[in-house]
């Protein structure tokens, strides 16, 4: 998992790291794979990536990933089509 981590952080490529990202889903069940991701979302520059990992912590139902969704919301440099997404998740995470 440290490699895919590694590759989803550092990586140049927006594909590598979502396919990355993709790996990383089955092993969600992992605390520190989850914390890891939910705290990688704001420092990715590419809005593909950050969707995906949007979709993922909906999908996950992620309660821990809430305040930092709300976070990225603030970010002047936020792409506007992921902006209106993160504001739509945070509704769905129950």
């Amino acid at each position: 998992a440290g490699a895919l981590l590694n590759t989803l952080q550092y990586d140049a490529s927006p594909n590598v790291r979502l396919a990355a990202l993709d790996a990383l889903t089955r092993l969600m069940d992992q605390d520190r794979v989850r914390k890891e991701l939910i705290y990688s979302l704001p420092t990715q520059s590419s809005p593909m990536v950050q969707l995906a990992m949007v979709e993922l912590m909906v999908q996950t139902q992620d309660q821990e990933s809430k305040p930092v969704l709300q976070k990225l919301l603030l970010d002047p440099k936020i792409d506007k089509t992921v902006k209106k997404r993160v504001e739509q998740s945070i509704k769905q995470i129950l």
